[in-house]
């Protein structure tokens, strides 16, 4: 979805992708609580996007919205887009 360019939306998505990272990165893994790690790990990739697109002015409606944003960037490595999506 098109919307204005939102500066101020992306540092707070960008700051909550950092703070969960934080987290995630200071808990170790372990099995019985690894579909949370990656749930977490999802969600930081997903916000840091998010945070990109809100800066180029569009919102994603769906995971699918945010991954044909990324394939549409250069600097963008797409063997990591595949891993991601």
């Amino acid at each position: 979805e098109k919307q204005l360019p939102d500066i101020n939306e992306a540092h707070a998505l960008m700051n909550k992708a950092e703070k969960r990272l934080k987290f995630i990165l200071e808990k170790p893994v372990s099995e019985e609580y690894a579909e949370f790690t990656f749930e977490d790990a999802y969600n930081v990739m997903r916000e840091a996007t998010q945070s990109l697109m809100s800066i180029a002015g569009y919102k994603p409606l769906s995971h699918e919205a945010i991954i044909a944003f990324l394939r549409d960037k250069e600097h963008v490595d797409q063997a990591h887009i595949e891993t991601f999506n």
